[in-house]
């Protein structure tokens, strides 16, 4: 909300606004037109987000992962990508059919911003 002026309102409950705003925030970092659509061109500018990644992109993906019921351990979105945020991505890899890598890549925030 601070960091992306997103101004949502904070409830516990991942929504369409909640959504919206991370997509924003993560179109933010990776310098492409922030319309809230994940699109093709947002998929390949996303780097990958692995176990050490420091910055907003590691904790975006943490928020998603949180938003979609995936907790990232006591420290939940802080922006550094260790072992308890890994284990969260994998579980939604697995629960996903997704090769279970720890790595937020492509396919993953396609899935995660679906």
């Amino acid at each position: 909300n601070e960091e992306f002026n997103a101004n949502i309102l904070t409830n516990g409950i991942y929504d369409k606004d909640t959504k919206d705003a991370l997509i924003r925030a993560a179109q933010q970092i990776i310098n492409v037109k922030s319309d809230g659509v994940f699109s093709i061109k947002s998929i390949m500018a996303w780097s990958i987000v692995r176990r050490g990644s420091i910055g907003y992109a590691a904790q975006i993906i943490q928020a998603a992962l949180i938003c979609n019921g995936y907790s990232c351990g006591s420290f939940g979105a802080n922006g550094y990508f260790g072992n308890d945020s890994v284990e969260a991505l994998k579980r939604f890899q697995a629960n996903n059919k997704m090769i279970k890598d720890g790595l937020a890549g492509k396919a993953v925030v396609a899935k995660l911003f679906a």
